[in-house]
């Protein structure tokens, strides 16, 4: 899978920021003295965005009677919706690997639901997992961009909080 990182930006931080659930993951990232953050892809990632044969590779199978020619279906070996969640939680980890051997990320900071963070987790390769700085088990994939800035973590941000807004 190729990563189309959105072009890099002299006042980028380094500092990533995941905004996931088991259905969609946002990437962002902090400006120096810009409020906000800026999305690092230019798409979302998203169940929908994985291919079939990737979405459905685990389907239950089929078996033969040993006499005559009756074939059952077996029962599947997981939810097929767990492994689409998994396979996103593969995915997000992959855009993260890619962002550090690029070196377009320093830090990085998880907001997740538990349930996808434990997947974040066990996807996210030991040296980009060094990265880490923060997780937060909370869901907020369903907020707008504007009001994440205020939910997000203090540690997403370089002195703890993220630069002023502009008074119009």
């Amino acid at each position: 899978m190729e990563t189309d990182f959105l072009p890099p930006n002299e006042a980028a931080t380094g500092r990533w920021v995941v905004v996931a659930n088991g259905a969609r993951a946002r990437v962002f990232e902090t400006y120096r003295h810009a409020p906000g953050l800026r999305p690092v892809l230019p798409y979302e990632l998203t169940v929908n965005r994985l291919r079939d044969h990737e979405r459905w590779a685990d389907r239950a199978g089929t078996s033969h009677e040993r006499v005559g020619h009756k074939v059952h279906s077996m029962a599947a070996s997981t939810d097929p919706s767990e492994h689409q969640h998994d396979l996103l939680a593969r995915e997000v980890a992959e855009v993260l690997q890619r962002g550090r051997i690029a070196n377009r990320v320093d830090a990085i900071v998880l907001v997740a639901a538990p349930e996808f963070l434990g997947r974040l987790r066990r996807a996210i390769d030991a040296q980009t997992r060094a990265l880490v700085v923060v997780e937060d088990g909370r869901d907020l994939s369903r907020l707008p961009e504007h009001e994440l800035e205020a939910r997000i973590p203090q540690d997403a941000w370089l002195g703890g909080t993220p630069p002023p807004r502009r008074r119009s």
